[in-house]
Order: C-alpha cells, then structure tokens, then sequence
C-alpha cells in the first residue's frame, strides 16, 4: 500500500489471511486496499469480516461508515459514525458535514 500498489497489496493480504483467517487487522487493511480501487462492495465486506472478529475496532466502523457513504446507504453509514462515538472517538468533522449535506440529515 505504501507503494501505492493496491492490488499488491491486496494478494499479500490474501496471503497473510492463509496463515491467519482470524485477525481482523488484515481485513481492514485489505478493505483499505479495496476502497483505494473503488470496489467499495469488496471493503464493505471485508470491514464486517474484521468488526465481527473484533466488535471495537474502531477503525473499521470508521472506514466502513465511509464506504457505506461512497455506496449511497447513508443510515449503515450513521450508525457507523454512532458507533465510533460510542467508542470514545469522534469523526473528522469534514466527513460528517459531507454525510449530512449528502443525506439531507442534520445529525
């Protein structure tokens, strides 16, 4: 990723999912890969395998919420953003005045 070789990226992930299907660090990082390609529906999937191996990896709620936005499903979106301020973290207030200009919301 730091070479900007998304796909790269991603086969290591994959690799490192074969020795270790359980760690959700990986799949946020392979997520983060997949939103760098614009396959947010492969991110999207990703981000629930990592939240389900870990219910408060923030991060992940975090990247997912801006996936969920990316893809239109603004409410997945902001019970994301709820959840990362339940974890004690608060969105970039940039992103949250893009959710709410593009879902008509005044959260």
């Amino acid at each position: 990723m730091d070479r900007g070789d998304a796909d790269a990226a991603i086969r290591n992930f994959n690799a490192a999912l074969l020795i270790n299907p359980k760690n959700p660090g990986v799949y946020y990082n392979r997520a983060v890969a997949y939103i760098n390609k614009n396959d947010i529906p492969k991110a999207v999937a990703d981000l629930d395998a990592a939240i389900r191996l870990d219910p408060k990896f923030m991060s992940a709620y975090a990247a997912r919420s801006t996936a969920y936005m990316k893809l239109g499903q603004y409410d997945k979106s902001w019970r994301d953003v709820e959840t990362v301020e339940k974890l004690g973290v608060k969105m970039k207030p940039e992103f949250l005045d893009e959710l709410r200009r593009l879902s008509g919301k005044g959260k």
